[in-house]
């Protein structure tokens, strides 16, 4: 569920400032809109480097002693100063390269000897030329063909005029020897080694540049609120949102602190949006910030409806029980072996995997290996109607996802009915939801080849009818212009029945994906097979081709899954239940600095 929040107004002396905006950032519990660029950007850039050239496991305390970081400074300070001084020599060694590869088949030669020639008038340029261009240079020129590279040549021409021929590729006039070229690119090698050696040894001290990049947070946070504060005279005042649940914190910071706290109800869509989540919903939230979306504060929060299908989708979509045990091994082995601090993505990867790997034994889908060629163990678990090596089971598992999209647009549809304030919305909601049981009738008859239930069409009328009746009712407005309404709507209303018939169609693609990445694997598995294990190149061969071929299959059923799997929640799903997403995350403002 969303947490409700209150609007909350702060007022203090001009000479308290500082202090009352600590004692306010130590509660951890308002929110400001804003922020200062010069800050963010600084905290940026240093969260980006030190996430490269510091420890893996990158989770810097919130906390840190003044000290402390009045050190990592000087370290992060001359760890920019050194990166920066790398990319200037990776820069040069790059021209240096590039130079080398154009001078090297010159051979040994001192290019001062050019400027000689040029002070006497004859300027020397380089051209490189096709082979019946050289017909162009008359016998007056001094010119002279060098070698020939890559079906051109390369053509030095000496003549009073500099660059005596405009349309052809010039090309730069040698600046060094080749053996100092050579010479030069030692030198900025060993440069470069030198600067990564004494990078790698800064960042052996990450508590003293964890605690500068906490300062710096401190620092943004200390502008966004400084920049939003008001002055009168000798009073100032500042704003923001918290929970109404914990105002009773902020009053007793009030008294402690000696501020002034003025609290007020935030109107519709005003306040940020805090997410009240058990064990089970939080499990979600890495699928949130990766998409990159919150809802409102007058949204339904729907983590765990869309965590159910997600994770079922989820298994449909990879279908392979195999995929699904080597996922929730290698998550076992992460979470437990090298023990990583945040652990909030662990729970979702494990509970993916152990869904695919259910499905997948249901189905019998083991790597892509027939099922006649599985132990008898793994045969047990297949449910004979799911089985994916049978020619019956494809109808089935499509109207398994046709339930599955009925099921969830349907519990969309009663969401929003509990949601709703309003009667004629209910019934409105209500029509939608006996739409979707039509709908469904539609779906098996034209895409199964079932026989048309005898229900379907008076429901979808019945439907029909209730969005007429209800749908555009509105407060100030009579019964009958609603209805009136409701009839010069109708095409519209037909037109959103499509939509939904869509949406519910869509659903199929679960069992596509999920078909396409078992053929994948077997197809792999055929060629490994086809390949043979008859002698140890053969067996090689075959080894690689299984382990390139899954691991291209993984790599595209995991672009499915972002792409089908959270498109079915995020949009489909989110659309049925009126979900938007305007909200914006809650993110309190913080002061965490210690002697």
């Amino acid at each position: 569920m969303i947490e409700p929040m209150s609007k909350v107004h702060f007022l203090f002396l001009h000479r308290q400032q500082a202090a009352c905006l600590a004692d306010i950032g130590r509660t951890k519990l308002v929110h400001l809109d804003g922020g200062h660029p010069e800050h963010r950007d600084k905290l940026l850039r240093a969260e980006a480097t030190l996430k490269t050239h510091c420890p893996e496991d990158f989770n810097p305390p919130s906390t840190y002693r003044t000290q402390e970081a009045a050190q990592g400074k000087g370290l992060f300070k001359s760890l920019e100063h050194k990166l920066a001084q790398v990319e200037t020599l990776s820069l040069r060694l790059q021209r240096l390269h590039s130079e080398l590869a154009e001078n090297a088949s010159l051979g040994q030669f001192d290019p001062q000897l050019l400027s000689k020639l040029s002070s006497v008038g004859l300027n020397p340029s380089f051209y490189k030329v096709r082979a019946k261009d050289l017909e162009g240079f008359g016998e007056s020129d001094h010119w002279f063909p060098l070698f020939e590279r890559n079906h051109k040549w390369v053509v030095v021409v000496f003549s009073a005029v500099e660059n005596p021929f405009p349309k052809l590729v010039r090309l730069r006039q040698p600046r060094n020897p080749v053996g100092e070229l050579r010479q030069m690119i030692a030198d900025t090698e060993r440069q470069i080694d030198q600067l990564q050696t004494e990078i790698q040894s800064l960042s052996t001290e990450p508590n003293l540049l964890f605690a500068y990049l906490a300062s710096l947070k401190n620092q943004l946070q200390f502008s966004q609120a400084t920049g939003l504060l008001c002055h009168l005279s000798d009073l100032c005042s500042l704003s923001g949102f918290a929970p109404t649940a914990r105002l009773g914190e902020l009053r007793d910071q009030a008294k402690t602190s000696g501020f002034v706290l003025l609290e007020e109800p935030t109107t519709p869509g005003e306040a940020p949006t805090l997410l009240k989540q058990n064990r089970f919903t939080k499990l979600f939230n890495p699928i949130l910030r990766f998409v990159g979306v919150t809802p409102g504060t007058q949204e339904p929060d729907a983590s765990g409806l869309f965590l159910v299908f997600f994770s079922v989708f989820f298994a449909l979509l990879v279908g392979d029980a195999g995929y699904g045990g080597l996922m929730v091994l290698g998550t076992l082995v992460y979470r437990f072996a090298l023990r990583p601090k945040n652990k909030q993505p662990w729970g979702l990867y494990l509970l993916l995997g152990t869904t695919t790997t259910l499905w997948g034994a249901m189905t019998g889908v083991w790597f892509g290996v027939p099922e006649a060629a599985l132990p008898r163990y793994l045969t047990h678990l297949v449910v004979p109607m799911l089985n994916s090596w049978s020619d019956t089971s494809a109808l089935v598992v499509i109207k398994l996802t046709f339930i599955l999209g009925w099921v969830q647009l349907s519990l969309a549809h009663g969401w929003k009915i509990l949601r709703a304030d309003r009667w004629s919305v209910r019934f409105t909601e209500f029509g939608w939801l006996l739409f979707l049981g039509g709908l469904f009738d539609l779906a098996s008859y034209f895409v199964l080849q079932e026989p048309l239930n005898p229900r379907a069409l008076p429901v979808l009328g019945a439907a029909l009818g209730l969005v007429i009746l209800f749908g555009e009712q509105a407060p100030g407005l009579s019964w009958g212009r609603g209805v009136v309404q409701g009839v010069f709507n109708l095409p519209l209303n037909l037109l959103d029945g499509i939509g939904q018939f869509s949406d519910l169609v869509s659903y199929i693609r679960l069992f596509a994906v999920g078909l396409a990445t078992k053929e994948m694997a077997v197809t792999f598995n055929q060629l490994a097979m086809d390949l043979g294990f008859g002698t140890f190149w053969t067996g090689a061969a075959a080894v690689g081709i299984l382990l390139l071929g899954h691991w291209i299959n993984l790599a595209l059923v995991g672009i499915a899954v972002m792409v089908h799997g959270i498109r079915l929640n995020f949009l489909e799903c989110a659309k049925h239940l009126g979900l938007e997403w305007t909200g914006r995350a809650y993110r309190p403002f913080e002061y965490n600095q210690t002697p």
